[in-house]
């Protein structure tokens, strides 16, 4: 209903001067702000590969060999056989050719170069660390990758931890490290697992068998082959009575016990009845169940243990990613949305289900998955970002 503009605390009529004096800003604001950017998007055009906007005009010429979505910041692109990287404008971060890329997170990329590792952030100022590789051997490992400020890094068969500077967190090694959360990583000390903190330090003691890292503020262990969960001050909260126990996620947690599956709540209740099947974690509240005992059911479920999606058409169905999740018919793959409905049509070889980051997706068109030259990026509309 309108206010009354004689008993609003605030008067709500306006004088003409004013009225003119609030368009004049309104429009200096307008002509002063900053053009929007464009969303750019790995576009190929035969075996070319530039970048497009949302609207398939061509930003980046579509003259490498390959190019990859932006990630923090930073876009990849490949030319015989070398990598160069790219801010969000399509500018030139460093004019430096990488052997490799490896993971960006936290507006820092990890890249090799000569056969060492270094750090390089979005200004481009690179950091080598002391970790030199084989330009042809090596693995995904051995490349940083921050989280809440600090990586785990590899060296030989051993794991330290490193601030974005380069600087190493402690001294002290471990045969196994988990990636920051809640300001704390999982570690392996000695034969038990335990807990440090942003300085190194351990803060819950190494007495788990094992351990995850957390999640949700809450961190699966175990002890006695049977799992429970921790908080984030080590007071044990769900007691060891699992079999198996993953990551909470949407406040629910997939756990086996006594040899069937469910997801169990943060006070350690169970949403629904355990069962034989498969049972997935949730992802943006839904999450993928294939029970085979009793009535068969396979399909999403809510957090309120609501059958909302029912999946027996498809012979393979993926986590929710996004707004989409990828299935596959005749062996064929395409995405259903969050109604069931099939929204990209099972028409692709291949549709890289961990993806539909930023909307985006690569769908292989070829029989043969991870040739650059067979398809191209999808995003959650279909829209396909290739021509031949």
């Amino acid at each position: 209903m309108p206010e009354n503009p004689t008993t609003a605390l605030v008067k709500t009529s306006q004088s003409p001067a004013l009225a003119r004096v609030s368009s004049q800003l309104a429009l200096t604001d307008k002509l002063l702000a900053k053009p929007e950017e464009p969303f750019l998007i790995p576009y190929r055009k035969g075996s070319k590969w530039g970048y497009c906007d949302r609207n398939k005009n061509i930003v980046i010429d579509c003259i490498y060999d390959r190019t990859e979505p932006l990630c923090s910041g930073f876009g990849a692109v490949q030319k015989n056989s070398r990598y160069v990287l790219l801010n969000n404008k399509g500018a030139l971060i460093a004019p430096l050719q990488f052997s490799a890329i490896g993971w960006a997170n936290e507006g820092i990329i990890s890249v090799q170069r000569n056969g060492i590792i270094h750090l390089l952030n979005i200004n481009g100022d690179l950091l080598p660390l002391d970790i030199k590789l084989n330009d042809y051997y090596y693995t995904w490992e051995y490349f940083p990758r921050f989280y809440e400020g600090i990586a785990k890094i590899k060296k030989s068969a051993k794991w330290g931890y490193i601030y974005k500077d380069g600087r190493y967190v402690t001294s002290q090694e471990f045969a196994h490290a988990g990636n920051f959360s809640n300001g704390m990583a999982c570690v392996q000390v000695g034969k038990k697992y335990g807990f440090i903190d942003s300085q190194g330090e351990i803060c819950i003691s190494p007495d788990f068998d094992y351990c995850h890292d957390f999640c949700e503020d809450l961190a699966a262990v175990s002890k006695n082959n049977k799992w429970g969960y921790i908080d984030t001050k080590g007071n044990l909260v769900i007691d060891f009575v699992c079999e198996k126990a993953e990551n909470f996620s949407n406040g629910l947690a997939v756990v086996k016990y006594k040899g069937k599956y469910g997801h169990v709540n943060k006070l350690g209740n169970f949403i629904s009845p355990l069962r034989s099947g498969r049972v997935e974690s949730f992802n943006n509240g839904l999450a993928f169940v294939y029970y085979w005992d009793g009535n068969r059911e396979r399909g999403f479920i809510d957090t309120n243990n609501n059958f909302v999606i029912d999946c027996f058409d498809f012979a393979i169905v993926y986590g929710f990613m996004g707004k989409l999740a990828v299935v596959s018919k005749d062996n064929q793959y395409g995405c259903i949305n969050r109604k069931g409905d099939l929204k990209i049509p099972t028409i692709y070889h291949c549709i890289n289900h961990y993806e539909f980051k930023d909307g985006l997706a690569y769908a292989h068109v070829g029989k043969i998955c991870f040739d650059w030259s067979n398809g191209g990026y999808l995003d959650e509309l279909g829209v396909e970002y290739w021509e031949e």
